[in-house]
């Protein structure tokens, strides 16, 4: 019926309840707080605001094993776009999905990561100290797939700013 806490910080980016609250609030998603202090979101919401169709949102909430091709680095090099071809903070509709995405500087892949929100995401990264003037994506279906999919492209690629096992 709602989404776990931990779909609650992968959705938001912030793992401190005041923080997922402000994150929820300023993005306009309808969310309740528990006597526990606990922003509560129904999952019926979560899935319309992630652009599910009506009918999926009826669906298990079990998701299958992700059966997910990995793409080849070339491919994913040939697509990436420039960040000075997109507008901080990232209104690119695109860049709105969940998924794995990938920071380039020149051609080599510094960084792989994984969000809820792309956009959101590659704003905050605009803002920290990774040095990047590339972005590509590897839009995903399922919210619990993320963690699984970006630590086999991790594995597969070894970027340099990627700490594995922190």
């Amino acid at each position: 019926m709602f989404l776990t806490p931990d779909e609650i910080a992968s959705l938001t980016g912030y793992k401190q309840p005041a923080r997922q609250i402000r994150w929820l609030a300023a993005c306009g998603w309808k969310f309740e707080v528990g006597a526990d202090g606990l922003p509560k979101v129904l999952r019926a919401h979560a899935d319309a605001r992630m652009g599910m169709p009506a009918q999926a949102v009826e669906a298990p909430t079990v998701e299958p094993d992700p059966d997910v091709e990995l793409l080849p680095l070339d491919q994913l090099r040939a697509s990436r776009t420039s960040v000075h071809d997109l507008n901080p903070p990232f209104f690119e509709p695109t860049l709105r999905l969940r998924g794995i995405y990938f920071l380039f500087a020149g051609a080599e892949l510094v960084y792989i990561g994984q969000s809820s929100c792309i956009a959101r995401r590659l704003a905050q990264h605009w803002k920290g100290p990774k040095q990047f003037d590339g972005v590509a994506y590897h839009p995903l279906p399922h919210i619990a797939w993320l963690k699984l999919v970006e630590g086999a492209y991790i594995a597969a690629h070894k970027p340099p700013l990627n700490i594995v096992g922190v």
